[in-house]
């Protein structure tokens, strides 16, 4: 089974990008835990699609 891309609508990256900023600000290992979350999800969504639905 071939990985599907992980596509994020604007508003999310939007979200993301204003999370980020907020964690980076108070602790920058907070901020790096949050990225890893964010990649993780991802390579989840995009090796498992159907999961959720």
């Amino acid at each position: 089974m071939s990985d599907s891309r992980v596509v994020y609508h604007e508003g999310a990256a939007a979200d993301v990008r204003q999370a980020l900023a907020w964690y980076q600000k108070r602790n920058p290992k907070a901020a790096l835990d949050f990225i890893n979350e964010i990649n993780r999800a991802g390579k989840i969504i995009s090796e498992l699609p159907s999961v959720g639905r």
